[in-house]
Formats: C-alpha cells, structure tokens, sequence
C-alpha cells in the first residue's frame, strides 16, 4: 500500500513538473533563428567573430558612453554603437535611431574585452534591428507597489523596472521617496490604496483630498488625482 501512494506521489510530481515546462516553453521568448541570446553568447563566449546576439535594451542614454544594456535571461553585456576603436582600426558608428529602453533588439557584431581598472567584456555592433517593444512581450507593473527587479524571461511576465524606469516602485537604495517626503511637507500622510491595477501611493491630506502622489509631487500640488 505505501509503494503505492509513493508511485502516485511521484507520478503526480513528474506530471506538474511536465506542466510547468510546457507552459514555460510555450511563453518564453526565444531568440529568432539566425542569433542567440546574451545568456548564450556569455556562457560560451567566443571574442573577434561575428555574431547576432538577442536581447532588450535598457540604460540607453544613461550611461557615459555612446552605448546600451542589452540583456537576457538576467545577463547582461554593454552594447557599443560609436567610439569602437583599436589601435589603428575604427569601426564606423551604427545608428541606433528609433531604439528606446526595453525594445527587444537583434545586435550584429563582436564579443571585445576592454582592459583598464577592470577587465570588462562588451559587444562592438556592425548593426542593430529593432524586433519588438516591452509592450508586446512583457507586462508594465510599474506603479503597483512593488519593485519588479527580477522577473521571468517570459510573454506576459513583468517588465523589468529600476529606479531609472520606474522610481515610484523602485526608489533609489538610501534615499526617501521624493512624492512621499513632498506629501509629508504638505501636512499629509501617505498611504497604500489597492486600485484595479494594484497597490499605489496616494497622499491623504488635511483639507480631506485623497492624490495620487507622483501626480501631486510632479505638480507642485496643483493636480490631485483621487482614487476611483
């Protein structure tokens, strides 16, 4: 009787785990044929041949180089599109008009190392396409509270959100929520209030106003968007 329910017991496990696979394999994003993702190419990194690499772009124009984040899977490498020089050579600059934060993007190019203080790897780029926008493969949670720094590599998972793409639920490590310090100098007190998209900031008032508290710390207290 007991190496009966155990073979129930793992047969019941084995089916969840085919289950979860399934629905993993059948919503992930996967790299288009012809290229392979950051994850892959840093795994197995091979430097000075050409490649497409796939992944989403974040930290354009954040950085203090003509270059982005691309990254996939949790990987990440730092995608140069101007300044590529090597002793003699210079690679022409690539445009990269059009491309925004958290695009998914097909990348051409080679795996570099950069030496100085610290070796780093980078990926010098002979092109960038455009595939597709965080829209059409992950859902924007930004504004429900909670700070979806880890997220699954899946169509429908959240977006990924930093305190640059999203300060509201990502505020900066050691420093106060600039909405919740303005709702405090204004006399109010702040407070979570579920709506249908989630857990957002409001600012409670003395003259008995309820405002959403990005909307009245960007405008100096002249906009007051109660909740519905």
């Amino acid at each position: 009787m007991r190496d009966v329910f155990a073979n129930k017991t793992l047969a019941c496990a084995i089916f969840a785990i085919l289950i979860i696979i399934t629905i993993w394999s059948s919503g992930c994003v996967h790299a288009p044929e012809g290229s392979i993702t950051v994850s892959e190419l840093l795994q197995n990194p091979v430097y000075n041949e050409e490649f497409t690499v796939y992944g989403r772009v974040s930290n354009m124009g954040e950085l203090f180089c003509p270059c982005f984040t691309l990254s996939y899977g949790g990987d990440k490498v730092d995608v140069w599109y101007d300044l590529m020089v090597e002793e003699l050579i210079e690679w022409p600059a690539v445009s990269v008009e059009g491309i925004e934060n958290g695009d998914w993007v097909l990348v051409t190019g080679e795996l570099r190392v950069r030496e100085g203080v610290q070796v780093r790897e980078t990926f010098w780029a002979r092109r960038v396409e455009k595939t597709g926008t965080n829209e059409r493969t992950c859902e924007d949670r930004c504004g429900d509270g909670e700070c979806q720094e880890i997220v699954c590599q899946a169509i429908g998972c959240p977006c990924s959100e930093t305190h640059q793409t999203c300060p509201q639920d990502c505020p900066s490590a050691g420093l106060p929520n600039p909405a919740a310090v303005y709702c405090e100098q204004n006399g109010g007190v702040f407070q979570g209030i579920e709506t249908p998209e989630g857990t957002a900031g409001y600012c409670s008032l003395p003259d008995g106003r309820v405002c959403e508290e990005w909307a009245f710390y960007r405008s100096n207290g002249t906009e007051c968007n109660s909740p519905e």
